[in-house]
Protein backbone atom coordinates (compact mmCIF):
# COMPACT_ATOMS: atom_id res chain seq x y z
CA UNK A 1 0.00 0.00 0.00
CA UNK A 2 1.47 3.26 -1.12
CA UNK A 3 2.31 5.38 2.32
CA UNK A 4 0.55 8.59 1.81
CA UNK A 5 2.35 11.92 1.21
CA UNK A 6 3.85 14.09 3.92
CA UNK A 7 2.33 17.34 4.87
CA UNK A 8 4.54 20.64 3.61
CA UNK A 9 6.19 22.24 6.31
CA UNK A 10 4.73 25.15 5.61
CA UNK A 11 1.19 23.45 6.17
CA UNK A 12 2.50 22.17 9.33
CA UNK A 13 3.62 25.55 10.70
CA UNK A 14 0.72 27.26 9.23
CA UNK A 15 -1.38 24.60 11.56
CA UNK A 16 1.03 25.33 14.45
CA UNK A 17 0.24 28.92 14.49
CA UNK A 18 -3.56 28.86 13.82
CA UNK A 19 -3.47 26.42 17.44
CA UNK A 20 -1.51 28.56 18.95
CA UNK A 21 -3.77 31.68 18.01
CA UNK A 22 -7.06 30.15 18.70
CA UNK A 23 -5.81 28.77 22.45
CA UNK A 24 -4.13 32.17 22.85
CA UNK A 25 -7.79 34.10 21.61
CA UNK A 26 -9.63 31.68 24.28
CA UNK A 27 -7.36 32.92 27.36
CA UNK A 28 -7.99 36.46 25.90
CA UNK A 29 -11.63 35.78 26.27
CA UNK A 30 -11.42 34.50 29.92
CA UNK A 31 -9.46 37.09 30.90
CA UNK A 32 -11.80 39.81 29.35
CA UNK A 33 -14.62 38.10 30.51
CA UNK A 34 -12.71 38.51 34.31
CA UNK A 35 -12.14 42.17 33.72
CA UNK A 36 -15.53 42.88 32.92
CA UNK A 37 -16.84 41.08 35.55
CA UNK A 38 -14.79 43.35 37.76
CA UNK A 39 -15.76 46.29 36.12
CA UNK A 40 -19.44 45.68 36.57
CA UNK A 41 -19.24 44.84 39.80
CA UNK A 42 -16.76 47.32 41.00
CA UNK A 43 -16.53 50.56 38.57
CA UNK A 44 -19.67 50.90 36.71
CA UNK A 45 -22.68 48.73 36.48
CA UNK A 46 -22.61 47.29 33.06
CA UNK A 47 -19.46 49.10 31.78
CA UNK A 48 -17.25 46.27 30.01
CA UNK A 49 -13.39 46.28 28.66
CA UNK A 50 -14.78 47.66 24.84
CA UNK A 51 -16.63 50.29 26.61
CA UNK A 52 -13.72 52.18 28.26
CA UNK A 53 -11.69 54.94 26.94
CA UNK A 54 -8.34 55.38 27.69
CA UNK A 55 -8.95 57.99 30.23
CA UNK A 56 -11.04 55.61 32.06
CA UNK A 57 -8.10 53.21 32.71
CA UNK A 58 -5.73 54.48 35.52
CA UNK A 59 -3.44 52.93 38.08
CA UNK A 60 -6.23 53.10 41.04
CA UNK A 61 -8.42 51.10 38.50
CA UNK A 62 -5.99 48.16 38.20
CA UNK A 63 -5.09 48.37 41.53
CA UNK A 64 -8.88 47.22 42.40
CA UNK A 65 -8.78 44.65 40.04
CA UNK A 66 -5.65 43.00 40.97
CA UNK A 67 -7.06 42.87 44.55
CA UNK A 68 -10.32 41.24 42.69
CA UNK A 69 -8.21 38.67 41.47
CA UNK A 70 -6.71 37.50 44.18
CA UNK A 71 -10.06 36.72 45.84
CA UNK A 72 -11.38 33.83 43.35
CA UNK A 73 -7.84 33.00 41.26
CA UNK A 74 -4.42 31.23 41.78
CA UNK A 75 -1.40 32.97 40.99
CA UNK A 76 -0.74 31.33 37.83
CA UNK A 77 -4.11 32.27 36.26
CA UNK A 78 -4.48 35.63 37.87
CA UNK A 79 -0.59 36.73 36.52
CA UNK A 80 -1.87 35.67 32.85
CA UNK A 81 -4.67 36.99 33.48
CA UNK A 82 -3.02 40.16 34.44
CA UNK A 83 -0.66 40.14 31.29
CA UNK A 84 -3.71 39.52 28.67
CA UNK A 85 -5.73 42.22 30.09
CA UNK A 86 -2.65 44.71 30.29
CA UNK A 87 -2.32 44.00 26.29
CA UNK A 88 -6.28 44.17 25.37
CA UNK A 89 -6.80 47.40 26.80
CA UNK A 90 -3.68 49.13 24.89
CA UNK A 91 -4.94 47.70 22.14
CA UNK A 92 -8.56 48.70 22.68
CA UNK A 93 -7.98 51.88 24.49
CA UNK A 94 -4.70 53.67 23.65
CA UNK A 95 -4.05 53.82 27.45
CA UNK A 96 -0.33 54.77 27.93
CA UNK A 97 -0.25 53.60 32.05
CA UNK A 98 1.84 50.34 30.92
CA UNK A 99 4.52 52.86 28.89
CA UNK A 100 6.79 52.44 31.47
CA UNK A 101 7.57 48.59 32.10
CA UNK A 102 8.17 49.49 35.86
CA UNK A 103 4.00 50.03 36.85
CA UNK A 104 3.48 46.78 35.22
CA UNK A 105 6.08 45.56 37.01
CA UNK A 106 4.66 46.39 40.56
CA UNK A 107 1.66 45.02 39.85
CA UNK A 108 3.13 41.69 39.35
CA UNK A 109 4.73 41.79 42.42
CA UNK A 110 1.82 42.66 44.52
CA UNK A 111 0.00 40.68 42.37
CA UNK A 112 2.40 37.49 43.91
CA UNK A 113 3.02 39.43 47.13
CA UNK A 114 -0.35 38.64 48.33
CA UNK A 115 -0.56 35.12 47.39
CA UNK A 116 2.24 34.34 49.03
CA UNK A 117 1.23 36.61 52.58
CA UNK A 118 -2.29 34.35 51.84
CA UNK A 119 -0.28 30.87 51.09
CA UNK A 120 2.02 31.88 54.36
CA UNK A 121 -1.26 32.93 56.62
CA UNK A 122 -3.47 29.49 55.61
CA UNK A 123 -0.79 27.16 54.89
CA UNK A 124 -1.95 26.51 52.24
CA UNK A 125 -0.43 25.63 48.46
CA UNK A 126 0.09 28.27 45.94
CA UNK A 127 -1.43 25.96 42.96
CA UNK A 128 -2.82 22.88 44.29
CA UNK A 129 -1.88 20.00 42.46
CA UNK A 130 -3.17 16.33 42.49
CA UNK A 131 -0.80 13.90 44.00
CA UNK A 132 1.42 11.81 41.51
CA UNK A 133 0.30 8.17 40.56
CA UNK A 134 2.76 5.92 41.85
CA UNK A 135 4.17 2.55 40.44
CA UNK A 136 1.67 0.47 41.80
CA UNK A 137 -1.02 2.94 41.10
CA UNK A 138 -0.27 2.68 37.51
CA UNK A 139 0.49 -1.81 38.01
CA UNK A 140 -3.18 -1.78 39.21
CA UNK A 141 -4.80 0.08 36.50
CA UNK A 142 -2.93 -1.76 33.90
CA UNK A 143 -3.83 -5.03 35.11
CA UNK A 144 -7.74 -3.73 34.99
CA UNK A 145 -7.42 -2.79 31.69
CA UNK A 146 -5.98 -6.01 30.48
CA UNK A 147 -8.50 -7.94 32.09
CA UNK A 148 -11.08 -6.30 29.83
CA UNK A 149 -9.24 -7.27 27.24
CA UNK A 150 -11.08 -5.04 24.54
CA UNK A 151 -9.54 -2.78 21.84
CA UNK A 152 -10.80 0.07 24.21
CA UNK A 153 -8.83 -1.56 27.07
CA UNK A 154 -5.88 -1.77 25.04
CA UNK A 155 -6.12 1.72 23.89
CA UNK A 156 -6.36 2.70 27.38
CA UNK A 157 -3.25 0.89 28.74
CA UNK A 158 -1.47 1.25 26.46
CA UNK A 159 -1.94 5.55 26.36
CA UNK A 160 -1.70 5.27 29.91
CA UNK A 161 2.01 3.33 30.10
CA UNK A 162 2.69 6.09 27.72
CA UNK A 163 2.12 8.89 29.73
CA UNK A 164 3.86 7.29 32.94
CA UNK A 165 7.55 6.69 30.98
CA UNK A 166 7.04 9.73 29.11
CA UNK A 167 6.91 11.91 32.08
CA UNK A 168 6.00 14.85 30.27
CA UNK A 169 3.84 18.22 31.49
CA UNK A 170 -0.11 17.36 31.23
CA UNK A 171 -0.27 19.97 28.59
CA UNK A 172 1.93 17.49 26.12
CA UNK A 173 -0.05 14.10 27.28
CA UNK A 174 -3.31 15.12 27.84
CA UNK A 175 -4.41 15.51 24.08
CA UNK A 176 -3.03 12.15 23.11
CA UNK A 177 -4.20 10.20 20.73
CA UNK A 178 -4.38 6.62 20.75
CA UNK A 179 -3.41 7.19 15.91
CA UNK A 180 -0.61 9.42 17.48
CA UNK A 181 1.19 5.97 19.13
CA UNK A 182 3.72 4.10 16.53
CA UNK A 183 4.26 0.55 17.32
CA UNK A 184 8.03 -0.56 16.51
CA UNK A 185 9.83 -3.40 17.84
CA UNK A 186 7.83 -3.65 20.80
CA UNK A 187 8.09 0.07 21.67
CA UNK A 188 6.01 2.87 21.63
CA UNK A 189 7.18 6.21 19.19
CA UNK A 190 5.14 9.49 19.03
CA UNK A 191 6.33 13.37 18.65
CA UNK A 192 5.36 15.56 21.52
CA UNK A 193 5.11 19.47 21.02
CA UNK A 194 5.83 21.13 24.08
CA UNK A 195 3.86 24.42 23.59
CA UNK A 196 5.77 26.55 25.68
CA UNK A 197 8.12 26.99 23.35
CA UNK A 198 6.98 24.87 20.28
CA UNK A 199 9.89 22.36 20.26
CA UNK A 200 9.70 19.06 19.30
CA UNK A 201 10.69 16.09 20.83
CA UNK A 202 10.41 12.07 20.33
CA UNK A 203 10.21 9.80 23.08
CA UNK A 204 10.79 6.28 23.28
CA UNK A 205 9.62 3.97 25.72
CA UNK A 206 9.24 0.44 26.02
CA UNK A 207 6.00 -1.33 27.37
CA UNK A 208 5.43 -1.90 31.50
CA UNK A 209 5.88 -5.50 32.65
Amino acid sequence: MASSPEAPVVDIVDMMEEERGEAGTRKDASARAKFDAFLNKHVERGSTMMSLSKSDVTEEMMGKFLSYMTQSLKVNTASNYLASVKRQLIQQTGTTIFDHDAFYQRCRRRLTRVFYKEAERTGKLLEQQAPPMTLADLALLAKALFAANTPRSLMERSLLVFQWVSLGRSSDVAGMLFEELAWQDGYLLIGLTRYGCFDHILVRASALH
